[in-house]
């Protein structure tokens, strides 16, 4: 049996090391955590900006400033976020798929998610 032979038998993926490294998700992981500080930097400018407003010492338009980084800085994120989840999806049917059984819990993943946790002010 010749390799060409063996090979067309093979109904496995190898992928080597260095094509993992450079698949989306690993590239994506960098710069989702770069992303992260800089959501935690403009959430920090925007605390402070308040606390100058409320203090008298700058106008409202700077705290909508601060407002708008922050957002925009929140969409990057969750379109990066977006972004890594699909390329590791890809990867996995890359792969040749999962079993759902391997799937983690809405528990083991950290619990629901709802929208009112990506306000600036939290809802009572």
């Amino acid at each position: 049996m010749g390799f060409a032979t063996a090979l067309g038998n093979c109904s496995c993926v190898a992928l080597p090391p260095a094509s993992i490294q450079s698949y989306p998700s690993y590239a994506l992981d960098e710069e989702t955590q770069v992303q992260d500080k800089a959501v935690a930097a403009a959430n920090q400018a925007l605390a402070l900006m308040i606390n100058q407003y409320k203090a008298g010492a700058v106008s409202y338009l700077n705290v909508m400033t601060a407002q708008t980084t922050a957002l925009s800085n929140r969409q990057t994120a969750v379109q990066l976020h977006s972004n890594r989840m699909s390329a590791s999806v890809q990867l996995v049917k890359a792969l040749g798929g999962w079993n759902v059984a391997m799937l983690p819990s809405p528990d083991q993943a950290g619990g629901e998610v709802k929208w009112t946790d990506y306000l600036i002010f939290p809802v009572d």
